[in-house]
């Protein structure tokens, strides 16, 4: 080993366990101890999470990977780093911000991970299926309080909440809020 890093992937859309054996030899040939370590390589399921639950501005902002521990933090963002997937599971662990449209073009799957999971859209914000198959269970989708001045009717001459161009879209034990 030359002090490369080492790549582990998966070449299905199913998750694979891995297990990573290291030790260290000297010139003499002693050996250490064999270290373990074990990961899992999913390239199916990604989380997003806000608030609370997402790390909030430490030294591993960088590095979100849209794993349980480093959720992404925006479906923004997971829908971008996921694009070039073939299909994608998202599990969204709380009530999300939706603050800008978001375009999907693939096949994907939306689960909320709790009764209270979902996506909170503000106003001129909307999700939008292009040339896609999507599936959302188990979420709120909802759209935010419009601020005095701005009504719900402002909104609704903008854009639909959720709206389908060339694809399919199926909500399975979903509630819709808004007017």
């Amino acid at each position: 080993y030359k002090g490369e890093p080492l790549l582990l992937e998966s070449h299905s859309e199913h998750g694979h366990l891995f297990h990573v054996g290291a030790f260290t030899q000297d010139k003499q040939g002693n050996s250490s101890p064999i270290t373990w370590f074990s990961t899992i390589i999913d390239p199916t399921n990604f989380y997003v999470a806000s608030g609370d639950f997402a790390l909030q501005e430490d030294e591993f902002q960088e590095q979100l990977e849209g794993t349980l521990g480093r959720p992404f933090t925006s479906l923004q963002e997971a829908v971008e780093a996921t694009a070039h997937l073939d299909f994608v599971r998202l599990h969204i662990i709380d009530m999300l911000p939706v603050t800008e449209p978001v375009v999907i073009n693939s096949k994907c799957e939306i689960y909320g991970t709790s009764a209270g999971s979902g996506l909170l859209f503000s106003q001129g914000a909307y999700l939008q299926i292009r040339d896609g198959d999507v599936v959302i269970k188990n979420c709120v989708l909802e759209l935010q309080n419009a601020s005095a001045g701005s009504g719900v009717s402002d909104y609704k001459k903008s854009k639909p909440l959720l709206a389908v161009a060339k694809g399919k879209l199926s909500l399975e034990d979903c509630e819709v809020f808004g007017d």
